[in-house]
């Protein structure tokens, strides 16, 4: 079996095609917004415009499954109160949630804390 691997260009995405198409987003870094507010340049939420972006990358890939690799959130331990309204909205909202897989990263705690207050679980995370 051939595997092809097609960098989305310009973007933080790729296309790994096998015997299914793969979509594989890395470093979303939501709520890195606050940590700008914090160090003195305001910057808005780019939540909508992530959400805008990953949904082209779908329409344009077809894929059969997502990949969310590497750092979801931006806070690594804390949790920002950003992180904390916006990751439950993201999870919710993303077309990519319902055939994602979560790689283990760093923030897995602190990902699932912040689903507590939703409908929304994270699937297991996968090696």
């Amino acid at each position: 079996m051939t595997i092809d691997i097609e960098p989305l260009l310009d973007e933080p995405a790729l296309l790994v095609k096998g015997q299914s198409r793969t979509l594989v987003l890395s470093d979303l870094h939501i709520g890195i917004e606050w940590d700008l507010y914090n160090s003195g340049f305001l910057v808005p939420s780019g939540l909508e415009r992530r959400l805008k972006k990953i949904e082209g990358y779908i329409e344009q890939t077809e894929p059969d499954r997502i990949v969310l690799l590497g750092d979801i959130k931006h806070n690594v331990p804390q949790i920002s109160w950003q992180e904390r309204d916006e990751i439950p909205m993201f999870l919710e909202n993303s077309p990519c949630t319902q055939k994602s897989i979560f790689s283990r990263a760093i923030m897995t705690v602190e990902l699932n804390s912040c689903c507590q207050k939703t409908k929304y679980s994270p699937p297991p995370f996968q090696r």
